[in-house]
Formats: structure tokens, C-alpha cells, sequence
């Protein structure tokens, strides 16, 4: 394993947060206040009004409109996406949307959630719980809410450290522009915010509806309307069945419902039992059909794997997830290739390599977020107040893959564990934090 040699970095004067008010961002403020920075060093930017970022339910999703691209690429975005292409789009949050992680897997150090909060909370209870977070720190008034990041210019050439970054951003209810200089950048604001709708032949003849879960809230948007979801995991069950259930609430079939899915999912460990604890008493799946996968569109005629041909539906609702996005210049920086695999950044895919005054929180896939994103901002806040990024070992990765954005486990706890013994919080030769950074 090669050791990265320790970086030498300015004193710290002020560091800037993109997405200061989601759990990333909230998370690096934090921890620059618990590792010895002044309030009047930290400045955040989060474009939404409240602390809560992606958790924040929008009940008004808007309109979903489809754009076609001349590669023949589906887009869906809002009108607001299309005229004023900065601005936030909704939040991927429906009305019965629950974690499909443990709430232990949604939590900060030394933050609990309330007693009584449920293995898999609502999203109600995890904005909150990033709500009162903030509030308990006291990190809102060093958030600028409603604020939009319109550019970021490095000046890598001035002599005064202190200006190293130069933010402009605008908020929503004044005229003209913020400009502030920051001597160290700190990117929080998510990598999944473009809805993903896979290569359908003829989707663009579709005469029905077109819906991606983004805009997804309730069952009683598509009354009256045969459906077909396309997707059999997280978020397509959960809407399949919130579907499913209003038809059984009103007693009758209100719609015709299908899941497209590739295979059958395999059953969850307990799932019957969470079925029966937070669904009693229902027969939701019997209104649900599942049907194989959409070969071809013509008009409003479906044509499935296997032969079958669909022609009572007007509603196709992509349940597909999201593209790995990056929103700003400073991210879209970092990849190249066919692969899209950052470039330029250290082994530990945090600090950016040619200047780490600029660094990033959240860029792996597959881990337990909340942990993740605590240990990202403690290594960033120790090397930015310490003024120096200790030696590090390089990431262990679920493949050889150079820039593999793939994390998982156990590795990702075995990197948390080397940064905390890099940064001196935990001793070499054992596995546990010690009391200065304590939890997993």
C-alpha cells in the first residue's frame, strides 16, 4: 500500500459549503466548528429555504416535461429547470416514502433519533431529525438559505490565500448578486438529481403520460388512470403499492395496475412480517400486476417481452432511479472518459488533487450515507484548521477499477477507521474510535 505524502495548506481565514443545508453539508459545518472554526469563518449556500436538502418534501412537484435531445435522448424537467437551468428541481420525496436504510444508518455522532422513531423512518422523520440537527448546533445562521451558487472562480495566482475561491450567487428574493472570496471550497450538494429513463424504441410516439418517481407524491394523481410502473425496486414497489392501496381504500379497482420488472425480486429477509406491521390487514399485491420488460412503443400500443401487447394503458411512470450527475464546473472537472471516472483527485477521492483548498463530500455509491458523510467532513475540517493533510492511504474499492465510484462493505468502514487513525482519533492498533470521535 503506498502512503500519499502529508500536503502543507493555508491557514484557515473562511471556507464556502455548496448544499450546506443537506445532511453532507450540514455535516462539513459541523465539523469545522468542532474542530476549532469561527463562526465568521464558515459561510454555507443552500438553495432550498430550509435545513433538510433532498428530505424536504415538495407537495407541488410541478409539471413533468419530456425534451427530446437530437441524440434521441429523454429529458424530464420542470419548467423551472428549463428556463433557469441552476435552479433546483423537486425533491424525489412522495407522501408514504420511508428510508430503506435502519434509521442507526441515518445518524449523526451523538445524535440519536426521538425514541419511538421506527427501524425505517419517514422522510418527515428524517427532515426533521436534519432540522433539529442544525438547530441543536446552531449551524442555520451560518447558512444562507434560498441562495443560489450561480459561479465559482478560482484564483489560484493571487497571493492572498485568502481569496483562493471567489463565490457569486444570487437569492431568490432580491435582485443582484452575492459575491464573497473564500480561501477553502467545500462541494456537498449531491450527485443524483437527474432522473433516469433508459432507451425505450418508440417511446418518443407515446401518446399517454409520461412520469418519472421525481414527480411521484400520491395515488390520487392517477385515478382513473391504467398505469404501468416501470421498475420493481425501492421506489417502484412503493408506488405500486400506494396504488394499489387506494384502490383497495375505495374499494373497487379504480385503474388497471402493471409493474414492468426484469426479474423477480427476491424476497427481503422479514419482509412479510414489515408487510403485515405497516400494511395489516391488506391484499395490495393481488391488484398488482407484473409483466416483463418494455421491448417497443408505438402510439399507445406497449409491447412487452415475451409477445404481449398492452393497449389499455395511458400512464407510463418510470420508477428507474437516477443519473450520477455532477452540477457544478469543479465537479465536471474531475471525470474523463468513456467511464466517466474521476480524474485529479487524491487517494482518498476527497481533496482535488492540483489545489485541495477545493474538496468534496458524498461522491462514493453504495454506502451508509449519514456515517460516510460525518467522516468525509471530520477528515476535511481537521486538515483545514490543522493546515495540513496528513499521510493517507489509498481507498480500498470494491474493484481495481481506477476511480471506481463503487465503495460498499466492509470497505468503506475500513476507510473511515484509516482516516480517523490518519488524522490521530484512532489508535493504529486497534479497530474502534476512541472517545474524541466515538460510533460507527
Amino acid at each position: 500500500m503506498t502512503i500519499a505524502p502529508s500536503i502543507p495548506l493555508p491557514g484557515l481565514s473562511r471556507v464556502a459549503v455548496l448544499g450546506a443545508g443537506g445532511a453532507s453539508g450540514l455535516a462539513a459545518v459541523a465539523q469545522l466548528l468542532d474542530k476549532g472554526a469561527r463562526p465568521d469563518q464558515i459561510v454555507g449556500y443552500e438553495a432550498r429555504s430550509t435545513a433538510g436538502g433532498v428530505w424536504n418534501y415538495d407537495g407541488d412537484a410541478g409539471e413533468c416535461q419530456a425534451i427530446w435531445s437530437e441524440d434521441g435522448t429523454l429529458l424530464l424537467k420542470t419548467e423551472k429547470e428549463i428556463y433557469d437551468a441552476g435552479r433546483n428541481g423537486p425533491t424525489a420525496v412522495y407522501d408514504e416514502l420511508r428510508t430503506n436504510l435502519p434509521a442507526e444508518c441515518m445518524t449523526f455522532r451523538n445524535a440519536p433519533h426521538p425514541d419511538g422513531t421506527p427501524i425505517f423512518p419517514t422522510h418527515r422523520g428524517i427532515a426533521s431529525y436534519l432540522q433539529n440537527y442544525a438547530k441543536d448546533r446552531e449551524l442555520l445562521p451560518l447558512i444562507q438559505f434560498s441562495t443560489l451558487v450561480r459561479q465559482v472562480f478560482h484564483t489560484s495566482g493571487n497571493n492572498d490565500n485568502s481569496k483562493r475561491w471567489t463565490v457569486v450567487a444570487e437569492r431568490e428574493d432580491e435582485n443582484g448578486q452575492i459575491i464573497h472570496d473564500s480561501q477553502y471550497f467545500i462541494v456537498t450538494n449531491g450527485h443524483f438529481n437527474v432522473p433516469f429513463i433508459p432507451s425505450v424504441p418508440g417511446l418518443n410516439t407515446w401518446r399517454g403520460k409520461l412520469l418519472h418517481s421525481r414527480w411521484w407524491r400520491d395515488a390520487k394523481s392517477v385515478r382513473g388512470r391504467n398505469i404501468v410502473v416501470i421498475g420493481s425496486h425501492a421506489s417502484g414497489t412503493d408506488i405500486a403499492r400506494d396504488i394499489a392501496l387506494d384502490d383497495e381504500a375505495s374499494q373497487g379497482s379504480l385503474r388497471k395496475i402493471y409493474q414492468s420488472a426484469r426479474e423477480k425480486q427476491k424476497a427481503r429477509p422479514n419482509e412479510d412480517q414489515e408487510e403485515q406491521t405497516l400494511y395489516p390487514n391488506t391484499k395490495w399485491k393481488d391488484h398488482v400486476e407484473i409483466v416483463p420488460v418494455i421491448e417497443k412503443v408505438e402510439g399507445d400500443k406497449i409491447y412487452l417481452k415475451g409477445g404481449r401487447i398492452l393497449e389499455d394503458v395511458d400512464t407510463l411512470l418510470f420508477a428507474t432511479g437516477y443519473l450520477y450527475s455532477k452540477s457544478t464546473p469543479e465537479e465536471r472537472a474531475l471525470s474523463a472518459g468513456p467511464a466517466n471516472r474521476p480524474i485529479n483527485l487524491d487517494v482518498t477521492d476527497t481533496f482535488y488533487a492540483p489545489d485541495p483548498t477545493l474538496s468534496f463530500i458524498g461522491l462514493h455509491r453504495f454506502v451508509n450515507p449519514f456515517p460516510l458523510f460525518e467522516r468525509s467532513a471530520r477528515l476535511i475540517a481537521h486538515c483545514y484548521t490543522r493546515g495540513e493533510i496528513p499521510s493517507l492511504p489509498p481507498l480500498r474499492r470494491d474493484s481495481d477499477i481506477p476511480g471506481d465510484l463503487n465503495i460498499g462493505h466492509p470497505q468503506e468502514f475500513e476507510n473511515q477507521d484509516d482516516w480517523l487513525r490518519a488524522i490521530g482519533e484512532v489508535s493504529a492498533n486497534v479497530d474502534l474510535p476512541t472517545a474524541d470521535f466515538i460510533g460507527r
